[in-house]
């Protein structure tokens, strides 16, 4: 039996598009896959093997993590080297119930958290739900730097240059 380059059946399976490049074959968990090797063969994560095909080998024990947190994308620029901790932490957020992230209702305040290594971090009572996840964003941007992840379709371009480096929860995270 002949096998066909992987390449030649990979890309026909892609709908390239000005963002993300979508996986349009089977999918599993939402993540793309291709098999190996016929009816037999092993499946591939389709991001990991557009990866490889484009940049190069994935380094052992280590993911590949969508910055676009579409698992069906499969475009190499949507995608980074890490860790399986930075990956995690990176994860499509849930939305509080304030529908920013690290932010939540607290009676007649906004509270902000973040977890981190596994411990729940407090960074205070505030009057707005945006203080509260301003807080958060920049408890996120310290503690886990091009990894932070403060919600979909959010960001925090509404705290000035000054709050991010004076750090707004700084006295809430110690000297972690």
């Amino acid at each position: 039996m002949t096998l066909i380059p992987i390449e030649w059946r990979f890309w026909p399976k892609v709908k390239i598009g000005p963002g993300c490049w979508e996986w349009t074959a089977s999918l599993s968990k939402g993540y793309g896959q291709i098999n190996i090797g016929g009816n037999y063969g092993k499946p591939l994560k389709a991001h990991r093997v557009a990866y490889e095909l484009l940049v190069g080998p994935v380094p052992p024990n280590m993911d590949l993590d969508h910055i676009c947190h579409n698992r069906a994308c499969v475009n190499p620029s949507h995608l980074r080297v890490c860790t399986r901790g930075e990956n995690v932490t990176n994860r499509k957020p849930t939305p509080a119930d304030s529908g920013l992230k690290g932010a939540f209702r607290n009676h007649a305040r906004w509270t902000s958290k973040i977890v981190w290594k596994g411990t729940i971090y407090r960074l205070g009572a505030f009057a707005t739900k945006e203080e509260a996840h301003a807080a958060y964003c920049v408890a996120a941007s310290q503690l886990h730097g091009q990894f932070a992840n403060f919600g979909e379709n959010q960001d925090c371009n509404y705290l000035t240059k000054q709050d991010r480096i004076d750090g707004e929860a700084d006295d809430a995270l110690g000297d972690l």
